[in-house]
């Protein structure tokens, strides 16, 4: 009845204990990090600068959320602000991002790809830049 399940215990073949209920299916579902969803809309109609306050918020939700970073890095490397930029992706990477594939391939990180320092960050499996080389 209404998505429950119920089960019959045995022992021996003999019923002990008759339509005991069992919860099943995924656990909890996480809550929804609304402002990292309102971050990734804003981030799509270039409204950079709001993208990286809900981002902000959403690391207040969830500092451990590689995602963000990687988004922010976006955010950051179509602003040409090439410090923020590798900072956020190098937090993005040692939070274990998926697919660091993407840091090549998203058009938003094209200019922090274009930037002398990336060579040295990609040598580095994203883990150090030249800071010396963003001023």
């Amino acid at each position: 009845m209404n998505g429950s399940v119920f089960l019959d215990l045995r022992r021996n073949g003999k019923i002990v204990q008759k339509d005991v209920p069992v919860t099943f299916g995924f656990g909890p579902k996480e809550p929804p990090n609304k402002p990292k969803q309102k971050g990734l809309t804003l981030l799509k109609t270039y409204d950079l600068e709001e993208a990286l306050e809900e981002f902000k918020q959403a690391l207040d939700i969830n500092p451990d959320d590689p995602e963000v970073y990687f988004h922010m890095a976006c955010a950051y490397s179509v602003l040409e602000e090439p410090l923020e930029g590798f900072e956020c992706l190098k937090k993005a990477v040692a939070l274990h991002l998926p697919n660091t594939e993407t840091i090549l391939t998203h058009d938003m990180l094209a200019y922090l790809r274009m930037h002398e320092a990336f060579e040295g960050f990609l040598n580095s499996n994203f883990s150090k830049y030249d800071a010396k080389l963003l001023n």
